[in-house]
């Protein structure tokens, strides 16, 4: 069973801390009744608002013919928090009669309301982490809620053969996936303390999209990035950059376009 992910975090030279977490499995149609569900989405609300908030980059801008100042950028807030903000905003405010909701969704983003918006829907790494092993052993759970462990025989469920987790051959694929899996294995304090079943890396789609275009001969430019595949007319399309699940969709259509050619 294949497993896309993606997290966005928070990352100050010396720790990083989870912000978002999406993952998507790939379609298994052959067991569909004890599947809970294809997608995981988790905002985290153990990672340093604070810090995270007043992060900024510095930036270079044009401000004149002749003149160049240095800008603050608050890349974090900007990309990743203000379409969290706008989502959970949007939940908020669902059941409010239209105008109250409009006049809600309407009000700029600032750190004390997202604080309390991550404070009321934000999870627990500790949270997190559970529901990610009840999302991964989804397809193995029998009938009664109990999950399959490695010491479970051969059983049937719903007339369906289901075997032990290593048999099930659970796979991770992650795009520029090096920092997503270190927030990912500190969930579980370490990839030692992993669930049953759960393998102790990731599959990087970046590396095989570059082995590929490598492989099959395709030109780099003056920087040494090859660009031939991303061009392809099949190539998947990205809508939205800062978000985990919209990027674990991707990164699984990104696998199934790499695996076609």
């Amino acid at each position: 069973m294949k497993y896309f992910i993606d997290t966005k975090f928070y990352e100050n030279q010396n720790t990083i801390d989870l912000i978002s977490i999406g993952i998507v499995s790939e379609d298994i149609a052959h067991i569909p009744d004890i599947i809970e569900g294809k997608e995981y989405y988790a905002i985290s609300k153990d990672f340093n608002l604070k810090k995270a908030w007043n992060a900024y980059r510095i930036t270079i801008v044009k401000e004149s013919q002749f003149k160049y100042i240095a800008k603050k950028v608050y890349w974090l807030r900007i990309n990743v928090f203000k379409p969290i903000y706008r989502d959970l905003m949007n939940k908020e405010t669902s059941k409010m009669p239209y105008h109250t909701s409009k006049l809600f969704n309407d009000y700029p983003m600032d750190y004390k309301s997202f604080k309390k918006l991550i404070k009321k829907y934000g999870k627990t790494n500790e949270q997190i982490a559970k529901e990610i092993e009840s999302f991964i052993h989804a397809p193995c759970r029998l009938e009664n809620g109990q999950s399959i462990t490695n010491n479970t025989p051969l059983l049937s469920v719903l007339n369906v053969p289901v075997v032990s987790l290593e048999d099930f051959d659970t796979q991770f694929y992650g795009y520029n996936s090096a920092y997503s899996w270190v927030v990912f294995a500190q969930l579980f304090k370490g990839v030692i303390n992993f669930p049953d079943g759960f393998p102790k890396y990731c599959n990087d789609l970046k590396q095989e999209l570059e082995r590929l275009n490598e492989t099959l001969g395709y030109n780099c430019d003056e920087q040494g990035h090859s660009y031939k595949l991303q061009k392809h007319s099949n190539y998947p399309k990205k809508d939205n950059s800062y978000d985990a699940l919209a990027n674990a969709i991707w990164n699984k259509l990104l696998y199934e376009f790499l695996n076609k050619l």
